[in-house]
């Protein structure tokens, strides 16, 4: 290795010398940073940098062997005069090169070891049930009812569990643990690692199939399920190569607990800060992506354009709406209701309802043209209205479809 330390700032940077004679460029080890160092717990600075000197940066401590030059000269007029350099024998160099080529034999070993594993067992899956705990007990909460089916790759020894308790067809999130590694720290709570050779891989134990067996505890990443059971194939594998007879192999009894019926209550539309129709809104609660509503294109094509006009009135009006009046709309192609208010000496008319659909008070349906007898009372939006007279052409029309008797509707 080769440390900078930069005089400007006080910083320090490591590069790794790949080779003695600096004929291919250097790579860095550690970035350009102020360190501190661990030994002593101080900041490093020039004063403290001596040859002969240990210094611990991350973890990694570096003896100081030489330095150039300028370093020498710089810090003799400072007052930190520097030893004689000490020169890495040949058997410290032949010794790093060992080492440099057991560790790429052993990568390449290892590289074939998998290889081998893998064009030896793919396509081979351990499979095993898993629960919660707690299922053991009888007194289980309803709403914890999950299981899971955890899946064992002989390949390459990665793990994946996927929940097999979902609801509903609209559950998306079945995949617990997606396909990978599991290192053993975060598998095993307990004392339970029972494997005779444990497999050293990227310097972390991974879970081996040697440490599953049924009624072990595992801890995905803080969630502690059970293995309580294993399929034939699975069965047949540990009987052929583990000291586990059928005995072992035999499923845990699990009470499942009946799942909670879910129930979902939809908001009352209120006509007044909902915004739409009921339909439209209920759409908006059935799916992410909304559907237009149906229509009843019969009763559309029949009646386009048919109006029934209604002159109605306050049922309870105070003394400054005593001299209002409106006329109320039935459209009879789609059942909707518009409101406008007459024209009167010092009020200006209008629109006083857009047109909508009216829902009958303390029932699931709306008001219809059987509803527009004359002296009937309509609750729309917190507003009663009476029914006073109608149009000539709205007067025909009940001639020959009469409308229901009077009272509140």
């Amino acid at each position: 290795f080769i440390l900078y330390f930069y005089l400007v700032d006080d910083t320090v940077q490591v590069e790794i010398c790949q080779d003695s004679k600096g004929s291919r460029p250097h790579v860095p080890f550690i970035n350009r940073h102020i360190a501190t160092d661990g030994l002593t717990g101080n900041t490093i600075s020039f004063s403290s940098l001596q040859v002969g000197d240990r210094v611990e940066i991350f973890k990694h401590v570096f003896q100081l062997c030489a330095c150039d030059a300028f370093t020498r000269d710089f810090l003799k007029e400072h007052g930190c005069p520097q030893p004689a350099n000490k020169e890495m024998g040949p058997k410290s160099q032949k010794s790093q090169e060992a080492e440099s080529a057991s560790t790429i034999a052993y990568l390449n070993r290892k590289s074939n070891l998998d290889k081998r594993q893998f064009y030896k067992h793919d396509g081979q899956v351990l499979c095993f049930t898993a629960c919660l705990p707690n299922y053991l007990d009888d007194q289980t909460p309803p709403d914890s009812a999950r299981t899971f089916a955890i899946r064992y790759f002989l390949g390459d020894d990665t793990m994946e569990i996927i929940e097999t308790s979902a609801r509903k067809r609209t559950d998306q999130f079945k995949k617990f643990l997606v396909r990978q590694l599991l290192p053993k720290k975060l598998a095993f709570n307990s004392e339970f690692i029972a494997t005779d050779s444990p497999r050293q891989f990227d310097g972390r134990l991974h879970v081996h199939w040697k440490d599953l067996r049924i009624g072990a505890y595992l801890w995905i990443f803080g969630r502690e399920v059970l293995l309580t059971g294993v399929d034939s194939f699975t069965k047949q594998w540990y009987m052929e190569h583990s000291d586990l007879n059928a005995n072992d192999m035999e499923a845990l009894p699990v009470h499942l607990p009946e799942p909670c019926p879910l129930t979902r209550k939809v908001a009352e539309h209120d006509g007044i800060a909902a915004i739409g129709s009921a339909e439209d809104s209920m759409q908006n609660c059935l799916s992410l992506l909304p559907k237009p509503c149906r229509k009843d294109w019969h009763q559309w094509a029949e009646n386009q354009g048919r109006v029934l006009s209604v002159r109605v009135h306050f049922a309870n009006p105070s003394k400054e709406d005593k001299e209002r009046s409106f006329v109320l709309q039935y459209y009879l192609e789609d059942g909707t209701i518009a409101i406008f208010e007459e024209m009167q000496k010092g009020r200006q008319g209008g629109k006083f309802l857009g047109r909508t659909k009216v829902p009958r008070p303390h029932t699931d349906g709306y008001y219809t043209e059987r509803d527009l007898s004359v002296g009937n009372r309509l609750l729309i939006f917190g507003h009663e209205y009476v029914l006073e007279s109608y149009d000539e052409y709205t007067r025909k029309f009940f001639q020959e479809v009469p409308p229901c008797d009077g009272g509140i509707a």
